[in-house]
C-alpha cells in the first residue's frame, strides 16, 4: 500500500512539473533553417476558408452547370488532393498546397488551401511552426518541450490541465482528463466574454470554475459540477466556429481536434521515461513509433503526426479508459467514477469534410423544418402529419424520387 501510494504521489508530481514548467529543458533547434514549405510553416490565418470556397464554388457551379467539380467534396477527395501520403498518420501536405498550381476541386489562393487542410485535421504540431505560440504567458514558454506544442494547439492553458489531472484520474485518464480541461478553458472564455450582469441569466456558472481552479485544501469537484462541464463539452462539439484564434494567437482548431491534442500533453506529461518515437526536432523515429494511431504496443510520435491520427488516437485511448476497471485508476475509485460516469456519454465526434450522404441528409432537415414551421399537415394526427411533412420534404429535395 504504501510503495503504491509513493508511485501515486511521484507521479503526481511529475504531472506538476511538466504542467508548471518546473522541468526546463532546451527547446530543440536546427542548425540551419528547414527548407521544405509542405513541413515547416506556420499556422494559416484567422478566417472561414472552406465556407469562403463553398459559397465561390456554388457561385461558379451556377456560372457553369457543366463544371466538372464538386462544391462539397466527400472527406476522401480532400486528403487525398491535400496530403503527400494520405494512408500514413505522419504524412507532410503535398507541395502542390504551397504553390500557385492548379488542383482540381481545391482553391487557387494557397492561403485558402493551407486554411482548410488545418480545419480538416491534417496538419501537424511541428514546435517552432504549426505550434508557435503568437500570446504566451511565464508557464507556456517554460513547458517541457514535448508538452508545449499540444497545448498551443489544443488552446489551453496548462494550468488548467495540470488542475483536470487533480480532479480526475491522473495519469491513468489522459482522454477524459483533456475532455475535462477543454470544458474547463470553454467556461473560461464564457465568463470573459460574458458581462457579470447576464451570467445567471445565460447559464455561465463562474462558482463552478472557481472550484475548479481552487487550490490547497478544497472540495473535489461534485457530480454536479461534473455534469455542467460536461455538457458545456457537448455544446462545444456540436459547433464548428472555423478560423478563430485560440488563447495563444494561433488558428484554433475544431474542438474534436483540440481535446485529442489536450489528451496528447496529458500523456506526455506523465512520461518518466524517454520518447524514442520522436527525434529531438519533434520529427517521427520511424523505427520506434506506432505505424497507426490505434497501436497499444508503441507509442505515437504526436508532434509529427496530423491531427486527425492523434484523434484517432485519442479515441481508442478514450475507449480504453471507459472500459478499464476503476482500482488501477491512480486518482482513486471514487473521483474515477464520478469523472466517467460525468463524461462518458460525451460524444467527441468528427467526420472530417461532411459525405454525400450527410449532405443530402441536412438539406432534407432543412426542408423539413421549413414545413414544420409552416405547419403543413397542421388537421392531420400527429404520427399521420409526421409521416406526410417527411414525405413531401423528399420530393422537394429530391423531385426525381417522384412516383
Amino acid at each position: 500500500m504504501a510503495s503504491s501510494r509513493s508511485a501515486s504521489v511521484r507521479a503526481r508530481a511529475s504531472v506538476t512539473i511538466a504542467f508548471l514548467g518546473v522541468m526546463l529543458v532546451a527547446c530543440p533547434t536546427w542548425a540551419s533553417p528547414p527548407q521544405p514549405a509542405n513541413r515547416f510553416h506556420l499556422a494559416p490565418r484567422a478566417g472561414d476558408a472552406y465556407q469562403a470556397w463553398t459559397r465561390a464554388a456554388l457561385h461558379q457551379l451556377t456560372e457553369t452547370p457543366s463544371a466538372s467539380f464538386e462544391p462539397f467534396m466527400p472527406d476522401p477527395q480532400w486528403v487525398a488532393a491535400l496530403l503527400d501520403e494520405p494512408a500514413s498518420p505522419y504524412s507532410d501536405l503535398r507541395p502542390a498546397v504551397f504553390s500557385s498550381d492548379v488542383i482540381r476541386g481545391l482553391p487557387g489562393s494557397m492561403q485558402k488551401r493551407r486554411a482548410i487542410a488545418w480545419d480538416l485535421g491534417l496538419d501537424k504540431a511541428l514546435t517552432g511552426y504549426q505550434a508557435r505560440a503568437q500570446r504566451f504567458s511565464a508557464d507556456v514558454e517554460t513547458q517541457w518541450p514535448a508538452v508545449r506544442p499540444h497545448i498551443i494547439k489544443a488552446g489551453v492553458k496548462p494550468y488548467y490541465l495540470h488542475r483536470a489531472h487533480e480532479h480526475g484520474g491522473g495519469a491513468s485518464y489522459p482522454a477524459l482528463t483533456a475532455e475535462l480541461a477543454v470544458a474547463a478553458q470553454t467556461l473560461r472564455d464564457w465568463v470573459d466574454s460574458t458581462p457579470e450582469s447576464l451570467r445567471d441569466a445565460v447559464g455561465v456558472r463562474i462558482d463552478v470554475l472557481r472550484r475548479f481552479e481552487a487550490t490547497g485544501d478544497r472540495e473535489p469537484l461534485s457530480a454536479d459540477d461534473l455534469a455542467y462541464l460536461a455538457d458545456i463539452l457537448r455544446g462545444e462539439l456540436s459547433m464548428f466556429r472555423a478560423g478563430n484564434v485560440n488563447i495563444f494567437g494561433q488558428r484554433e482548431l475544431p474542438a474534436p481536434l483540440r481535446i485529442a491534442r489536450a489528451a496528447a500533453a496529458s500523456w506526455l506529461a506523465v512520461r518518466t521515461s524517454a520518447a524514442p518515437e520522436c527525434h529531438e526536432d519533434g520529427s517521427v523515429n520511424r523505427s520506434h513509433a506506432a505505424s497507426r494511431p490505434e497501436d497499444p504496443a508503441r507509442p505515437m510520435c504526436f508532434s509529427d503526426a496530423t491531427d486527425r491520427a492523434v484523434y484517432a488516437w485519442y479515441l481508442a485511448e478514450r475507449n480504453r479508459e471507459l472500459a478499464a476497471t476503476l482500482d488501477t485508476c491512480e486518482g482513486g475509485p471514487v473521483l474515477c467514477e464520478r469523472l466517467r460516469r460525468a463524461f462518458a456519454s460525451v460524444a467527441p465526434t468528427w467526420m472530417g469534410a461532411f459525405p454525400r450522404a450527410v449532405m443530402r441528409y441536412a438539406n432534407h432537415a432543412e426542408v423539413a423544418e421549413l414545413l414544420m414551421a409552416q405547419d403543413v399537415d397542421a388537421g392531420a394526427p400527429g404520427d399521420t402529419a409526421y409521416l406526410h411533412l417527411l414525405q413531401r420534404a423528399h420530393l422537394l429535395v429530391y423531385p426525381g424520387d417522384r412516383p
